[in-house]
This record gives structure tokens, C-alpha cells and sequence, in this order.
């Protein structure tokens, strides 16, 4: 028992025979790496400083959390006990909980993965262990310029009412606003045989009461306020954790224009961050490359096989959207719990650029926007459209930002990956702009090629080189 009006602290890691209650006054833990192994009930009437550390529960038999009166605010919770643990009231989760064996059952309550900026909660793969009842799962947007994003949810049973509550919608029954014309939420339609980004490519939401948030797919979202920025928007949806094998049900429709089919709004649908690079994925008849709306930007963020622009990861966070690419009939994408991956990736509305092997990134600037673009080489690669090792360019479609692109044969590219062996290679690289203005174009990379090679930039216009 800790029964005292002042705070007692904890520096190493302790074992708990039977119950634990703190009864008055703090329980404090002082040490990232410490923890409680507890084989009896946990109860909080007082303050639970968690600090960085872990309480596992590894009973011989059912274990429960008892609120007390407190919400107490774990850190990291292991469930090591085959006979399972129960919530007895509301708690929250900063980080993982990790379900080594035993089902942690939390109905009638739920438990809280709280968002921040630094830090999401999470369920790691449940591969051995389980989770039983309701969840609430939080995920902060951090501000920005207000804007259109992609967005999901890692919870069964939900409806778009969860979310008006978080941010303002309008257009549709149940939203703050009704009237003016704008709807503020989307799903895109894969089969639509315009071409990519086409307006009747996009599905309104009607209803608020009744049109689902369906785990795994992918709501173009416009989160804001009326003014031209935002503050960070807490958003947070409550039903079972969407857990297991999933299959996203991607489609492929032929119209003729293969730049332009097969594109599918997809979200990660588990509560976890997700990596893209996981052996745990199948991706059948699919290109290798994401494509996330940078808000921010307003371009388009790409990630392929280890390199990314405009602050894509290979790590996709909880609730986030993103497009993917179907290149052939009979499309399949989907994976294991094994794809969650630790770590905290931000929702993608800043930016933050990777840079992986021997590569040349190109960025134009101006007008307050930027935008990117990677040519690299690898011996497997081709001359043409790789899914596997190419990103194609999705431009912008507001006349405002700048956007670049290196382009081979007819198609451009957000990432262009090119064979090894090529001596002497010309690489058209085209720049948009829509307003006049002063633009910076900048080179990143040519130091990691070989000293023999020699990278030159032309102006096509002038006949000026500049050696890069």
C-alpha cells in the first residue's frame, strides 16, 4: 500500500506479490527503464506518476485494474497472464500495451490511447495475446495551414458523428454547418473512369447519423476552421480495436490511361503505427509507392522503397490516409497484425524529408510553398516504369505552389529510379509554376555519387550549365 499525503518514489524496478493500492499522495516513478511486476489488482485512489516506465501484469490469476478515483495514465502496460486482465473503469495508455498472453478485456469501460505531439498510444501486434471491448483512440493533427487531409480510424462500428465533434464539417445531415454549398468529407471512388483527382472521382458524405468511418479506408477530410490557420485538432473516435488479418479490397478499373487507374484511398486501420517496408504485407499487382496530401505543402508526399518527399516515412501513423496504386486485374493489398511497428510518426501535416543511398533530390521554392523530387540508381532497375522502384508525380492543383519533377520517356516522376550502368544520361526535369514570381531551384545529393561522375544542370532556354 502507498498511503501518504506526500509522494514516494520508485527507482528501480520492484515485484508486487499481491495488490497494489495507493491510497494517498503520489506514487512517483523516477527511471525510464523501471518497472512493476504485479501479480494481484491495481488500484489508484490518489496519483500514478508513470514517468517512462511499464507495469506488467503476470498473475497466476485474473487480474483487474481498479480505477479507484483516479484515470490513471500508464506508460507502457505488458499483459503477461493467461488468465487475462479487466478494466474496472476508464484509463488511459501514453504508449503500448503489448498482449503477451492472456485477453485484456476493458468492456464495460475502455481504454484511452491519448495523442500528443510527441507521442500516440498503441496496441502492439496481437500475435499471441488479445483485446477484448472498447477502445477510444486519439490522434492529434498538429496545426497548420487549414486544409484538406487524409484521414481513418483504427475502430470498428464508428460513423462519421465521431468526428464532428473534433473538427467543423459542413455540407451534409449532421454537420455544424448545413447550408453554402461545401462539403467537407469524402471517399474516393477507385472506378471512376476520369482521370486521377477528378471531382467525380470523390463521394460526398451525406449523413452524419448514418454513413460509417470503415477501417481501412481512406476520407479526404477537410480539417480547419474558417480562418487560414489552425490550431493542432485532437481528433478521437470510441468502438473495438480493428485487430487481425486484414484485406483492404483494393480495385483496379481500366480506362485506357494506366497513369491514371488504379489509384485507391486507403488508412491504416489498427491502432499503431504501420510500416510500409514490413515482410508482413502481400501486394499483389500493386505499385511499391504511397502518396499522402501534405496539407502544409499543398503537394503531395511520396514514399517508395527507402526514399521519400515532402516528409513522407515508410512509417504510417495510426488514423493516417494515404493513396496506393493498383497496376493490373485482380489487385490484393493487405497484411498481418506484424506490419505495426514501434515509434511515433507525426500526422502528415509538416514536413521532414528522408535521404537513403545515392540519389539527387531536386527542390523548387517560391511563392512561400516547395516542392521536391529524387532521381537514383539502382542495378535492378529500368528505363521504364518500375511500380516497384518508381513514384509517379502527382501535381498540385492549386496555381499557387511550385512543383518539379524528373521525367523519362513520357512519364514524370516524384521518384525516379534508373539502372546502374548508364554512362551518359540526359534527365529532363521540369518545373511548374502558376503565378510569377522568383523561384529558387536547388540540388541536394551529388556528393554521394561516385568523384568520377559529373552531374551538370542545363538551362534548356538559356544554354547555361551549372556543374553540380
Amino acid at each position: 500500500n502507498v498511503n501518504s499525503a506526500g509522494t514516494k518514489t520508485l527507482g528501480r524496478a520492484i515485484v508486487v506479490n499481491n495488490n497494489l493500492l495507493i491510497g494517498a499522495g503520489t506514487l512517483d516513478v523516477s527511471a525510464s527503464n523501471f518497472s512493476i511486476d504485479l501479480k494481484g489488482n491495481f488500484t489508484n485512489n490518489a496519483t500514478f506518476e508513470a514517468r517512462q516506465g511499464k507495469v506488467t501484469l503476470n498473475g497466476t490469476t485474473a487480474q483487474q485494474i481498479i480505477g479507484g478515483t483516479s484515470n490513471t495514465s500508464f506508460f507502457d502496460v505488458d499483459l503477461n497472464n493467461f488468465f487475462g486482465a479487466k478494466l474496472n473503469s476508464v484509463q488511459s495508455l501514453q504508449n503500448t500495451l503489448n498482449c503477451i498472453a492472456g485477453v485484456f478485456d476493458f468492456s464495460p469501460h475502455r481504454l484511452v490511447l491519448t495523442s500528443t505531439l510527441t507521442r500516440t498510444g498503441r496496441i502492439a501486434p496481437l500475435t499471441s495475446g488479445n483485446v477484448n471491448g472498447n477502445i477510444t483512440m486519439q490522434r492529434l493533427a498538429p496545426g497548420g495551414l487549414t486544409g484538406w487531409a487524409f484521414l481513418g480510424t483504427p475502430v470498428q462500428n464508428a460513423f462519421i458523428n465521431q468526428w464532428t465533434d473534433n473538427f467543423l464539417t459542413s455540407g451534409f445531415v449532421g454537420a455544424q454547418i448545413t447550408a453554402g454549398g461545401f462539403i467537407s468529407i469524402y471517399t474516393y471512388f477507385e472506378a471512376d473512369v476520369a482521370s486521377f483527382g477528378s471531382a467525380t472521382s470523390y463521394a460526398a458524405i451525406t449523413n452524419a447519423n448514418t454513413d460509417p468511418i470503415s477501417p481501412g479506408t481512406g476520407y479526404w477530410v477537410y480539417l480547419g476552421t474558417s480562418t487560414n490557420t489552425t490550431n493542432n485538432i485532437l481528433i478521437d473516435v470510441t468502438g473495438p480495436a480493428s485487430k487481425g488479418n486484414f484485406d483492404f479490397g483494393v480495385t483496379f478499373t481500366s480506362s485506357g490511361s494506366i497513369t491514371d487507374d488504379g489509384f485507391n484511398l486507403v488508412a491504416n486501420h489498427y491502432t499503431s503505427a504501420i510500416d510500409w517496408d514490413s515482410p508482413a504485407w502481400t501486394k499483389s499487382a500493386m505499385d511499391n509507392a504511397i502518396y499522402i496530401w501534405q496539407a502544409d505543402l499543398l503537394q503531395y508526399a511520396t514514399y517508395i522503397n527507402g526514399v521519400s518527399t515532402n516528409g513522407a516515412s515508410n512509417l504510417i501513423p495510426s488514423s493516417q490516409g494515404f493513396f496506393v496504386k493498383a497496376n493490373g486485374g485482380g489487385p490484393i493489398l493487405s497484411c498481418t497484425e506484424n506490419v505495426k511497428a514501434a515509434g511515433n510518426p507525426t500526422f502528415i501535416r509538416s514536413s521532414n524529408s528522408l535521404t537513403a543511398g545515392a540519389m539527387l533530390r531536386a527542390k523548387v521554392e517560391g511563392n512561400n510553398f516547395k516542392d521536391e523530387a529524387i532521381v537514383r540508381f539502382n542495378e535492378n532497375a529500368t528505363n521504364d516504369y518500375d511500380g516497384q522502384f518508381d513514384a509517379a508525380k502527382i501535381y498540385s492543383s492549386n496555381a499557387q505552389v511550385p512543383s518539379v519533377a524528373f521525367i523519362t520517356g513520357d512519364k514524370d516522376y516524384s521518384v525516379n529510379t534508373l539502372p546502374e550502368d548508364e554512362a551518359n544520361l540526359s534527365i529532363p526535369v521540369r518545373v511548374k509554376v502558376g503565378v510569377s514570381g522568383n523561384y529558387t531551384i536547388s540540388f541536394e545529393g551529388a556528393e554521394m555519387f561516385d568523384n568520377k561522375a559529373r552531374v551538370v544542370f542545363e538551362d534548356l532556354k538559356t544554354g547555361f550549365k551549372t556543374n553540380i
